[in-house]
This record gives C-alpha cells, sequence and structure tokens, in this order.
C-alpha cells in the first residue's frame, strides 16, 4: 500500500467533506481501493507498527463510513449497506454503524436480517467484553421488532 497517497487522499476527503460532499467521496473511494488489510499483518509483534496500523485502519473504516453515509443520502441503499458491511466485519462492536446498517435493512424490507443482526452483536458483546448493547440499539431493535 501506497502510505502517503492514502493518507493524502482521506485527509483531502475530510477536507472536502463539507465543501464538496461528491468530490470528498471520490477520495474516499480511492483512499479505500489503496487500503488492502492491516499494514504489515504478519508482523503481529513489531511494537512500531501499532501505532501506524491502527490508524491506518481507523482512516479506512472513517472513509468506508463517510462513502456509507453519501450513498445513503442519494438513495443508494444496498450500496450504503455493503460498504457498512465491510465495516462492520473489520470492526465487528461498532454499534453506531451496526445501528445504521440496521436501519438501512428495515428501510429494504430485509427486518429478520436486521433483528438477526442485533441479535449476534449482543452475543458477540457478552463474550468479548461482557456487557450489553449501548440504549439506543436497544431502541432500534425495539422499534425494527414492533414493525
Amino acid at each position: 500500500m501506497d502510505i502517503k497517497e492514502f493518507i493524502y487522499k482521506f485527509q483531502e476527503g475530510h477536507r472536502l467533506w463539507l465543501i464538496s460532499p461528491a468530490q470528498a467521496v471520490q477520495c474516499f473511494q480511492s483512499a479505500t481501493d489503496l487500503y488492502h488489510g492491516d499494514l504489515l499483518d504478519g508482523d503481529l509483534y513489531e511494537e512500531w507498527l501499532f501505532p501506524l496500523r491502527d490508524q491506518l485502519k481507523s482512516q479506512y473504516l472513517e472513509s468506508l463510513t463517510y462513502m456509507a453515509g453519501y450513498a445513503t443520502t442519494n438513495g443508494e441503499l444496498e450500496y450504503a449497506l455493503k460498504l457498512l458491511n465491510q465495516v462492520i466485519h473489520r470492526d465487528p462492536t461498532n454499534e453506531q454503524v451496526i445501528r445504521d446498517a440496521m436501519r438501512l435493512m428495515g428501510c429494504l424490507g430485509r427486518r429478520s436480517e436486521a433483528l438477526q443482526s442485533y441479535q449476534q452483536l449482543c452475543r458477540l458483546l457478552r463474550k468479548e467484553l461482557n456487557t450489553e448493547p449501548e440504549p439506543e440499539t436497544l431502541r432500534m431493535y425495539k422499534t425494527l421488532l414492533n414493525k
């Protein structure tokens, strides 16, 4: 991965977001195209890599999230959901992204899939973090359950 180009595209997307979201999304898309997984993933014990690896991953996930928001605004719900699922795949306890995905699933008539996403999140949070979903996530679940 060209790290300098990735960071430049991400920062340029951020800079353009309030000025021209369409151009910002192009920058975010260019950044995500450059990202091919965690930096030097095989070097798990090289401590100097941890901060940079985490930064790049975070920027990659943030780029996908911005792109999903833009797609949602433009009525591209299936594409937005695809992008959010990419985030969830790499960050399965990100409740804000999971709520956004559940909301889109509900809009797309995929209520049972949204409910399953919530149940899967609950299992993961209990197993990995010994906690329960945030109140906002529970409210989203209840809203979908009562539809």
